[in-house]
């Protein structure tokens, strides 16, 4: 029986990504309409096609791009009545790597006394890192904690979990987290550590989070590029 024009023109289109004809991002419709002799109606069902067998992504008001190991989209899922930490969210979905940028202690200022309900002249880290999975750059973290509340930090733990060493080494136990999600333009840190162009959006979520016992131990902002991941929150 013979294929749907959709169909075929989506399998050639499959083929020209498998050629490597396309790598990141499709073309525009009123451009493949032409390549492939066809209408957009048709163009968009095929686009709708290849979507369904996870070929591609379309994002709204940026096109369509290809879901490949460059390009590929990393779940976080986060409980809405606790928080585990990035590194148990992305459990089973790559190397997970990361990257300190700035690692150091202060004191706070009058808006991390307020989210972090501390003295100003209590110490905290502030802490900077670029969270990568097998060489791909996922996520920025901010990350502001009380020196006296998690002692200890040092690189080494940096670099694998934190959230591991609270409770494996602290023996603490871990609570609630209050989220914010929104989108913003990205800045200059963005383009530099996640790769983002000038007007690409980014996915920040500024979170506080509790220890078991209701004391704030957190209080962070996580960007992460728009086509490089989506977070699903569970009520349970």
């Amino acid at each position: 029986m013979k294929q749907p024009k959709y169909i075929v023109i989506a399998n050639a289109i499959e083929s020209d990504i498998a050629k490597g004809i396309y790598t990141k991002q499709l073309p525009h419709i009123e451009q493949l309409a032409i390549k492939y002799q066809t209408s957009k109606v048709t163009i968009c069902k095929s686009l709708q096609y290849l979507a369904i067998k996870d070929i591609v992504r379309p994002v709204r008001g940026h096109g369509c791009y290809i879901q490949s190991a460059n390009a590929r989209i990393i779940p976080s899922i986060a409980n809405a009545r606790e928080h585990t930490g990035f590194s148990a969210s992305v459990d089973n979905h790559g190397s997970l790597q990361s990257n300190i940028i700035s690692f150091y202690t202060r004191y706070p200022t009058e808006k991390e006394c307020e989210m972090l309900k501390i003295a100003s002249h209590r110490l905290v880290y502030d802490i900077i890192r670029q969270r990568v999975i097998d060489d791909e750059p996922l996520i920025l973290e901010y990350t502001i904690m009380p020196v006296d509340l998690i002692p200890g930090l040092t690189l080494d733990i940096l670099h694998n979990s934190i959230y591991a060493y609270i409770k494996n080494i602290l023996g603490l136990n871990l609570g609630k987290a209050n989220r914010i999600f929104r989108a913003d333009k990205s800045d200059a840190f963005d383009a530099k550590y996640l790769n983002c162009q000038a007007d690409d959006p980014v996915l920040e979520v500024e979170q506080i989070a509790y220890l078991a016992n209701g004391k704030p131990f957190e209080y962070s902002q996580t960007r992460r590029r728009y086509d490089k991941g989506e977070y699903i929150l569970n009520q349970t």
